[in-house]
């Protein structure tokens, strides 16, 4: 484990917590960004970028491109991911899969899809994912 909380001598956890991190470790820090300044903002400064379901993949384009301007000013070469939320129906895994090939195109490093507000079986919905979407984008 690499970061956690400290505890006191009776086991009690401190008020408020301090975090103890293994050396050299030094943690990361994600930005949520969707206008131009903010992209540029969280490429200078974050490690990564979460951008909002509204998102679309040529948004996700021009928003890798502010983010690595936001990068290049800070002088930063580290690798910087883009993870983009979206909303999907259980139902059509063919169709689920051929989406997230697409946002991966568009350069999203990490898809993350969640059930609508609507779907009455969140569990059912990450069952279907993991169990019939993924099997279908390979290893």
């Amino acid at each position: 484990m690499s970061c956690g909380f400290g505890r006191t001598a009776s086991g009690a956890a401190p008020s408020p917590p301090r975090p103890r991190c293994s050396p050299g470790h030094r943690g990361s820090g994600w930005g949520s960004a969707c206008s131009p300044r903010t992209l540029r903002l969280s490429g200078e400064l974050a490690d990564g970028t979460i951008l909002h379901s509204g998102t679309t993949p040529g948004q996700l384009r021009r928003a890798r491109e502010l983010i690595g301007e936001g990068r290049a000013a800070a002088g930063r070469t580290d690798p910087h991911s883009l993870v983009v939320y979206r909303p999907a129906v259980p139902g059509d895994a063919a169709a689920a899969a051929e989406a997230v090939r697409s946002w991966t195109m568009a350069g999203v490093d990490t898809l993350v899809l969640h059930p609508t507000p609507d779907n009455p079986d969140p569990v059912g919905f990450v069952r279907f994912a993991a169990e019939q979407v993924r099997p279908l984008l390979g290893p």
